[in-house]
């Protein structure tokens, strides 16, 4: 039965997809700037505890891989981390720490799958279906907000290889590290040099059974293609000799290992292994997953975006009424730590929830909606500076890149963002929808 023909079990003004860093931040804004009261919004979590990517990734040597003083939430500053680069279970404790002192654990609901999001434009409501993890129950929620807060790093990736399916031997992503994982004396192989597996090869290969080596570990791509690292255990472990640098292309999965082929010669080898870890991270230029989120026109929000990555300051899209998120096409920045968009975008959400709270009263609905030709004029306008960032370059293969070639991180002096996001502009950038309560008529309003 479609959800927008049910009656909700439960109602929040304001619902949050995810209590990662994101969502932790987003409800702290909600109670610090009193947009709303915890009985008025509900976070919505999958997990079994706060801290989204760094309580799920738990391979070895997981951490951060900027300062940590950088890494954190300027209204719960931390000047005990233990050293530079904090650990995944210090990280995780301070989100979850942050978490408890807002009281935020009353207002989240673990162990938690959205099944669907949809907006319901006969009621001006968003309608979420979620499923229970542990008893297997459904429920239908409603809310006027719609936030998702699920991150850049939901949705591990493999390599795009023939037979991906075809290896005998034990396997895994570094998202899923089993806790029980046993190398000792064994062949690993792993796919991938981004920033998890440059984290975890220094921690697994006491474990596992030059010139030449010098020029393979030069990097062929200028600076800011990809995700710079501050690392510096990684190099040195390739001087081991059970430690093997493989620079050819992989071609192909066997039972017993991997398929690569030289690119200089052409020649192809395969290589056994015991295991096979993937080290391939994930699929960021992917906005709109893992939730299937549906718009006015019931368009998911993950085709909405694409090709084109279009959005309003990457915290908005039209023909998405009352949906905010974070970290969306074209707002991130290496000028700038992470931490201090989500508060950026956290506040800009908080000031939208509050307009609509006290909009929402008497015997109308409101929905506020960014324009089209504003969504696409400003996107449109990043783009010549876009055009001249290290991962524009032709030869560089990003993820920093669309799937059309378009980078989509912001490109000017990212004061400009700030004061783009600190506040709303309505009548330049918003439409308003109007519902007299009871009705089905739908008015779209100018401000």
């Amino acid at each position: 039965m479609p959800i927008e023909t049910l009656q909700a079990d439960e109602h929040r003004f304001a619902i949050i997809l995810g209590a990662g860093a994101a969502g932790i931040i987003q409800g702290c804004t909600f109670i610090r700037e009193k947009t709303l009261p915890l009985e008025e919004f509900q976070i919505l979590e999958r997990q079994s505890a706060f801290g989204g990517v760094w309580w799920k990734n738990t391979y070895p040597g997981a951490a951060c891989d900027i300062p940590s003083h950088e890494y954190q939430i300027s209204f719960a500053l931390n000047p005990y981390w233990s050293r530079t680069f904090a650990p995944q279970p210090e990280i995780q404790k301070y989100f979850e720490d942050v978490a408890l002192q807002y009281e935020l654990h009353k207002s989240t609901t673990f162990n938690t799958e959205i099944v669907e999001a949809k907006w319901d434009d006969s009621r001006l409501l968003w309608l979420v279906e979620t499923t229970d993890l542990t008893t297997g129950d459904t429920k239908l929620w409603s809310c006027h907000v719609l936030i998702g807060a699920l991150g850049a790093f939901t949705v591990p990736k493999k390599a795009p290889v023939k037979n991906v399916d075809a290896f005998k031997g034990e396997e895994w992503h570094s998202v899923d590290w089993p806790k029980n994982a046993n190398l000792r004396g064994k062949t690993v192989a792993v796919i991938g040099t981004g920033p998890s597996a440059c984290q975890f090869i220094p921690n697994i290969y006491p474990e596992i059974k030059d010139d030449n080596l010098r020029r393979k570990l030069e990097s062929k791509d200028v600076f800011g293609c990809k995700r710079p690292l501050m690392l510096s255990d990684y190099y040195p472990i390739f001087n081991n000799d059970n430690v093997e640098l493989v620079t050819d292309s992989v071609t192909e999965l066997t039972e017993n290992g991997i398929k690569s082929r030289n690119t200089d010669t052409g020649e192809e080898m395969e290589r056994e292994t015991d295991v096979l870890i993937w080290g391939t991270g994930y699929n960021p230029v992917d906005f709109g997953l893992p939730v299937p989120t549906k718009g006015r026109s019931g368009q998911l929000l993950c085709d909405k975006y694409q090709p084109e990555l279009f959005s309003l300051y990457g915290v908005a899209v039209d023909d998405f009424p009352n949906y905010f998120n974070f970290l969306g096409p074209n707002s991130s920045s290496f000028e700038t730590s992470v931490m201090e968009l989500f508060e950026l975008q956290a506040h800009h959400n908080s000031i939208a929830t509050e307009y609509l709270f006290q909009k929402n009263v008497g015997t109308f609905r409101y929905a506020i909606m960014p324009k089209e030709e504003r969504v696409r004029s400003w996107t449109l306008s990043l783009r010549p500076g876009q055009a001249k960032l290290p991962p524009a370059n032709p030869n560089c293969k990003s993820y920093y890149r669309s799937k059309i070639g378009h980078v989509y991180r912001y490109p000017y002096p990212y004061w400009q963002y700030k004061a783009l996001i600190a506040k709303l502009d309505f009548k330049r950038d918003w439409v308003l929808l109007q519902q007299r309560i009871g009705q089905k008529e739908v008015k779209v309003l100018e401000f």
